[in-house]
């Protein structure tokens, strides 16, 4: 432990299994919190193997909805991932309380990442609700646990199963991108079965090309999985002990305090103008507009806010209305489409 400690600070034990632990750590150079995995006694071997695996494949990739790694070391073996403050979709909504528009954003974002894995030719292999966390203040969807993930170019005949989102072809050692497809669709089908009662049947027959028992049979175009989503855009607004919602848009939509806003934002601070901003959509793109506003509309590029006047809407896109250099951003809002 003497290398690890240097470097580190352990704060507690999240989990355990038979090859490796799980700590909430400091990481020292930048301070912020971390996520640690270090053998268990006796596993080093095995734990090493496992982590330099998820490493090559998760040090090549930047998406917002991919865990991030930090660093690895090969000597006493341990892998350091980005820490996100929230909890796994299973006890997120596990239960009928979170609302549809919630779900539907998870779905987006997911898609939006398995997407983003397959082009860069890599498979997760184990797509399920436990292996997606959902941040708390953003209802950002991370994608984690790639431990059994896999360029799709190696051999890798590993057998796998891991309940009832894991694909009967596993067992057998033979996975592709239609593994993955397939775990996406269960997703899909936990996430709203129980919030569609009226449109199960529906449900089941869209998803139903991702999920066959024949994998040579199932489609692994995931575009076509949209058809279950809404049509029109979500606009996630979060504050903390101020707002907390999510909202759909239409056409054309305004931003805003005032009664003229389809938005509503309730601002008792009156940092947010009656029209603040403007959502419109223009050909196959949604545009957001500035509505000379006080404050400002504010576009977040990796955490770095800039006032902009107008700007292309994209999927995971991060804006304001409002910033400043002591208090930062306000009314935080994330675009899914």
């Amino acid at each position: 432990m003497s290398v690890l400690d240097n470097k580190y600070r352990t704060l507690s034990l999240l989990s355990k299994n038979e090859v490796s632990s799980v700590f909430l750590g400091e990481y020292m150079p930048t301070g912020r919190y971390v996520i640690i995995k270090i053998p268990m006694p006796g596993q080093e071997k095995i734990a090493l193997d496992r982590f330099e695996k998820e490493y090559n494949v998760l040090v090549g990739l930047d998406h917002p909805n991919i865990v991030k790694v930090i660093d690895f070391s090969n000597s006493f073996p341990y892998l350091v991932l980005e820490y996100i403050d929230g909890e796994n979709a299973l006890l997120t909504y596990g239960n009928n309380s979170a609302p549809l528009d919630e779900r539907y954003a998870v779905l987006l974002q997911l898609h939006d990442a398995i997407k983003y894995l397959h082009l860069n030719n890599f498979i997760h292999r184990d797509i399920k609700p436990s292996n997606v966390i959902i941040e708390k203040h953003t209802k950002r969807a991370v994608l984690s646990d790639f431990e059994t993930a896999m360029d799709i170019k190696v051999q890798d005949n590993t057998r796998i199963h891991s309940g009832d989102f894991s694909p009967p072809e596993l067992l057998m050692g033979i996975s592709g991108y239609f593994t993955d497809s397939y775990g996406l669709a269960k997703l899909a089908l936990f996430l709203l079965l129980e919030k569609l009662p009226d449109e199960k049947i529906t449900l089941f027959n869209r998803l139903e090309p991702f999920m066959r028992e024949d994998y040579n049979k199932r489609s692994v175009y995931l575009d076509s999985m949209l058809s279950i989503m809404p049509k029109k855009p979500l606009v996630y607004f979060y504050q903390d002990n101020i707002v907390n919602r999510m909202y759909s848009i239409n056409d054309e939509a305004k931003i805003g305090r005032g009664k003229e806003s389809e938005v509503k934002i309730d601002d008792v601070n009156a940092y947010v103008d009656e029209v603040h901003a403007l959502i419109k959509k223009e050909n196959d793109d949604y545009i957001i507009y500035d509505s000379k506003s006080i404050n400002g509309l504010w576009l977040s590029d990796k955490g770095n806010f800039t006032r902009i006047a107008q700007h292309i809407l994209r999927n995971n896109d991060i804006l304001s209305l409002g910033w400043n250099s002591r208090n930062g951003p306000y009314m935080t809002f994330r675009f899914f489409v």
